[in-house]
């Protein structure tokens, strides 16, 4: 008796490395997604969380484009002792103007991959701060 394929064969993929695991952007899947923009964003009406990558030591801290689905952000702080995590909360802070206590981290505290929660802050204040990512 033959021996039942694997379900990755049995979906019609030639090979496992085509079945990728989701990344942590996937779990914003329930949100909106502004279109033209490419970025799986999470919006309630108090809320609104988004995906980003974190370059910590850079030379200066800024926003640094998108890559895929991330928003890059450059930071001059360290990876050690969180100050790179104090520093992307204090720099979304002052971007968008709201208290640093609005600003969470819901996922990837240790990762270069975080997902950011936002409170108190409007779409259109978050549309505004996107254009500085560009297209």
């Amino acid at each position: 008796m033959a021996k039942p394929l694997p379900e990755c064969q049995r979906r019609g993929h030639r090979n496992r490395k085509a079945v990728r695991k989701t990344g942590p952007a996937s779990k914003l899947s329930e949100g909106w997604r502004k279109p033209g923009t490419h970025l799986p964003m999470a919006s309630t009406s108090h809320a609104v969380s988004f995906a980003v990558k974190v370059q910590p030591n850079a030379s200066k801290t800024c926003a640094g484009g998108r890559e895929g689905e991330f928003l890059k952000i450059r930071l001059a702080a360290p990876p050690v002792d969180g100050k790179a995590n104090e520093a992307l909360i204090e720099f979304l802070a002052r971007r968008l103007s709201i208290p640093k206590s609005c600003v969470q981290i819901r996922s990837g505290v240790s990762s270069r991959r975080k997902v950011i929660q936002v409170e108190g802050c409007s779409k259109a204040t978050f549309l505004d701060f996107l254009a500085e990512f560009g297209s």
